[in-house]
């Protein structure tokens, strides 16, 4: 008889555990009520002479009631948090950011969201609920410093700004936030080259202008600006270099525009006007112009003659002063007169002489020739 009493007893403890132990928040009726407990959070995870914890502490304001006639939870903001610290001395102080929800569940499991707002019509159609706890974790800070790097090495601060947020960070059945991301400020970098600090490898950067990730505490981080430069190169075909590069600088804001220059043997391939961006990843951009032999070669022009400078007009001349008249003097004449001296000596003289009888002997001795002559043609 004993042991047919517990059996029965059994067996209605098992029909009725449904209804105390898996009822929903809606099967007990709409006079339901969820509390949510509201607390400050600080996760540790890296640091090295503390073990591992997680200790939360209630804010201020105490507990939330939800139900139908307050159907609607909002977590706090930013704005709203101000002046909200936690009392407890290992708890940090400083600025906490909403971070997260756990709702536990009266079957011992745990659900972690995000979401800043939680309707209870939601919430009275799952699993009967124990509790909701939300958190609000401690913000960090990143100080992000844009520096001007010359060629030189030389930096000079341009830009500096502070962004704010929740660095990742996880605990079981309480949190699971993902961590802040931020983004560089384009008006500050869009005209230079972003050269490449540590952070900026980070896997979650899609590019240069992140998104990046707030880290735990407070940290700066130096951004590399470099005046972009676009060097032009000149080639042939054959890659041989035919004139000097050039480098183009000062491009912020500009689109870059060159007209290719004329270069004597040779003609530009293709178009002799081109335009470009500068490429935000390449801090010195490389423009290449092809050039082909050109067949008709121009002859060299002749090298203009310099212009002769006019002549300065002569100084007027001073007039000739007048000379005075000479006198004219006469001198007596000797009474014995001298030959002037002819430079003729006495030896050449007797040569002449000589040479003038010879050549009257030589006529004298002819004309009597003659005359015999004609004499024996008469006899």
């Amino acid at each position: 008889m004993k042991e047919k009493f517990l059996v029965l007893l059994m067996g209605i403890f098992i029909a009725i555990t449904p209804f105390t132990t898996s009822v929903s928040a809606d099967e007990q009726g709409d006079n339901t009520t969820i509390q949510f407990t509201e607390q400050f959070v600080e996760i540790r995870t890296t640091a090295s002479l503390i073990e591992p914890y997680c200790h939360v502490e209630d804010l201020k304001r105490g507990t939330f009631d939800v139900d139908a006639s307050n159907p609607v939870w909002k977590a706090y903001t930013n704005e709203e948090m101000k002046g909200e610290e936690p009392n407890h001395i290992i708890m940090k102080k400083g600025d906490y950011w909403y971070a997260g929800y756990s709702i536990e569940y009266a079957d011992g499991t745990f659900e972690l969201g995000s979401e800043r707002t939680l309707n209870y019509n939601d919430l009275k159609n799952k699993k009967p609920i124990k509790q909701v706890h939300t958190y609000y974790a401690l913000s960090s800070k990143a100080t992000i410093k844009y520096l001007y790097e010359s060629e030189n090495g030389e930096r000079e601060l341009l830009y500096e700004e502070v962004k704010q947020g929740i660095h990742k960070q996880a605990w079981p059945n309480v949190l699971d936030y993902k961590g802040d991301k931020f983004y560089l400020n384009w008006d500050y970098v869009k005209d230079y080259n972003v050269l490449s600090p540590s952070f900026l490898s980070e896997p979650d950067a899609v590019d240069q202008m992140g998104p990046y990730s707030i880290y735990s505490g407070e940290r700066i981080t130096n951004v590399y600006l470099r005046e972009p430069i676009i060097r032009v190169l000149f080639k042939d075909e054959s890659g041989k270099i035919i004139r000097e590069q050039v480098l183009v600088r000062d491009l912020h804001g500009k689109k870059f525009e060159y007209d290719a220059p004329e270069i004597e043997g040779y003609k530009i391939k293709g178009e002799n006007h081109i335009s470009a961006t500068f490429d935000r990843d390449e801090y010195l951009q490389n423009i290449t112009l092809t050039y082909v032999v050109d067949d008709k070669q121009p002859v060299d022009p002749v090298k203009p003659v310099d212009p002769v400078k006019p002549i300065d007009p002569a100084e007027p001349v001073d007039p000739v002063k007048p000379v005075e008249t000479v006198k004219p003097t006469i001198k007596e004449m000797s009474q014995t007169k001298t030959l002037p001296n002819t430079g003729v000596n006495n030896h050449t003289v007797l040569i002449g002489i000589g040479i003038a009888s010879v050549g009257l002997v030589a006529l004298t001795l002819n004309l009597l020739s003659k005359q015999n002559k004609e004499e024996t043609k008469k006899d």
